[in-house]
C-alpha cells in the first residue's frame, strides 16, 4: 500500500466519523492543497479545515498551519495524523 493510498484511506475514515457526528464534509482528494478536508456543522460558527497525515509532520508544516489559523480566525485548523489523532493547531 502506498503512502498516498494510506492517506486517502485515513481521509475517508475521518470524513465518515465527522459525518456521523453531524458535519457536512468536503474532501479535496488529490488536490495537493494545504487542507484535505473542510467540515461544517450546523451549530458551529467556524468550519474545520483539516490536514491529514500518515507520516511524520515537520515543525515547519505545523507552523505554517498555525500561521494560516492566525491569519484566518474564522476557521479552526486541525492537524489529524495517524499517530496522535486530532490536534487543534489554531483557531
Amino acid at each position: 500500500m502506498t503512502k498516498y493510498t494510506k492517506g486517502a484511506d485515513l481521509e475517508r475514515k475521518i470524513k465518515k466519523e465527522l459525518e456521523e457526528a453531524g458535519y457536512y464534509v468536503i474532501r479535496s482528494a488529490g488536490s495537493k492543497g494545504r487542507f484535505d478536508l473542510a467540515a461544517f456543522h450546523p451549530t458551529e460558527k467556524r468550519p474545520l479545515l483539516i490536514q491529514v497525515k500518515v507520516g511524520d509532520v515537520s515543525a515547519r508544516e505545523t507552523e505554517g498551519l498555525r500561521k494560516f489559523a492566525t491569519a484566518h480566525p474564522y476557521t479552526e485548523v486541525v492537524l489529524w495524523d495517524k499517530n496522535y489523532g486530532k490536534r487543534i493547531v489554531g483557531t
